[in-house]
């Protein structure tokens, strides 16, 4: 992603411009003068973020919830849903701010190629 900024003039906030990591950043003018940090580049979102679960989810439960819902992607989603609360990620599905569409990309990425890849890195995490 490319930021394009002309003529920049920031004052007084404690972060001048915050950009995503790898953001290319094109300035034309100048002054930033920022109490903290002039320009941040923030981390990458993390994968736990991506798919929409809290941050402190275990990758253990990521991983029994791939395995749960592998090949079930034509379950019902309710039904999906009502799996995934009782196993060991529920606790961290309370903490959704958007439970279905965490149960949609839970499911898709259980059942893509690259879940599958997923899958088998989160059990060489588990030793």
């Amino acid at each position: 992603m490319v930021v394009k900024l002309r003529n920049v003039s920031v004052m007084g906030a404690q972060i001048g411009i915050s950009v995503s990591k790898g953001t290319d950043v094109d300035f034309d003018g100048g002054f930033i003068q920022a109490i903290k940090c002039g320009i941040e580049e923030r981390d990458e979102p993390s994968l736990m973020s991506m798919i929409g679960l809290p941050a402190d989810t275990p990758p253990d439960a990521l991983l029994l919830a791939l395995m749960i819902l592998r090949g079930r992607n034509n379950a019902d989603r309710d039904e999906s849903e009502r799996i995934l609360k009782t196993s060991k990620i529920g606790a961290y599905l309370r903490n959704c701010t958007d439970l279905s569409t965490v149960v949609s990309n839970l499911t898709n990425l259980a059942n893509s190629p690259q879940g599958q890849q997923l899958i088998i890195w989160l059990q060489s995490l588990a030793g």
